[in-house]
């Protein structure tokens, strides 16, 4: 994948600055994920269209109306030990194109601010709601927390959730940037 990925800044996207976003989820939600396929492509969806949105409101709040942002999204199945982990990856235009000015006759894109932490939360706490209203809505959780076979998983997967708590972690820090 991270041939394609470099293939795509490289060669496809324009030359602005792009930004990876890595969406991973609770391991419960993941085995949902990953057994439903419609589950998972909505999922996706949220993630995307929630980030894109955010991307566009903080272009607003600096007078940058009708921007647009873009992006390429991969579903990754696995983890690097080839465990079931269901996460997404997004390569984001780290800005937005405005329609053609007058002047040049062409899109203008104007790049994002730098991000920091309460950004990332801010973004997060967003994609979180929208990740428990669409769970709700499809009948996965109540009040009381997650609903059906995810409390019980079966003993496949949940041998495979034990073993990953002793996996080390990958690197600390917040989304990757180029530009």
């Amino acid at each position: 994948m991270a041939d394609l990925a470099a293939h795509l800044v490289d060669h496809v996207f324009p030359f602005v600055p792009v930004r990876q976003w890595v969406l991973t989820l609770p391991f419960r939600i993941r085995y949902l994920v990953a057994f439903d396929r419609d589950l998972c492509r909505e999922v996706r969806a949220v993630f995307l269209r929630t980030l894109l949105t955010w991307i566009r409101s903080r272009a607003r709040r600096r007078g940058i109306q009708d921007g647009r942002s873009g992006a390429v999204t991969f579903t990754q199945r696995f983890g690097s030990s080839v465990n079931l982990n269901p996460h997404f990856h997004a390569l984001v235009l780290d800005g937005v194109f405005c329609p053609p000015g007058y002047s040049t006759g062409r899109p203008s894109f104007h790049p994002a601010r730098s991000l920091d932490d309460s950004d990332v939360e801010h973004l997060l706490e967003r994609v979180r709601n929208r990740l428990l209203a669409l769970l709700r809505r499809r009948g996965h959780l109540d009040d009381e927390g997650l609903l059906g076979r995810t409390t019980q998983p079966c003993p496949v997967l949940q041998a495979e959730q034990e073993s990953a708590h002793h996996l080390p972690e990958g690197p600390p820090g917040g989304p990757e940037r180029r530009g």
